[in-house]
């Protein structure tokens, strides 16, 4: 489970994403280029899809956390997922 501090981090990290616009789906596939190299059309709209859980075409803080944790625990080689 994240601690406070890290729900915090996570907060702050998706508030500098989207300080240019909100975070629709073309923001967001750049955003997973740059930051994971991911060039895979399909994983990048799925990828898209399960943060779009409302399907608004827009990316809000709370789903947004809520995958940010997964990144962070799969790029950290973290077995801990809750």
């Amino acid at each position: 489970m994240l601690t406070f501090f890290q729900v915090k981090a996570l907060l702050a990290i998706y508030k500098r994403l989207i300080s240019l616009g909100k975070m629709d789906r073309l923001r967001f596939r750049e955003i997973l280029y740059s930051m994971f190299n991911i060039t895979d059309d399909i994983i990048l709209d799925r990828t898209f899809g399960a943060f779009d859980g409302d399907n608004q075409g827009s990316v809000g803080a709370l789903s947004n956390s809520k995958y940010l944790k997964s990144f962070y625990q799969i790029s950290t080689n973290t077995n801990e997922y809750h």
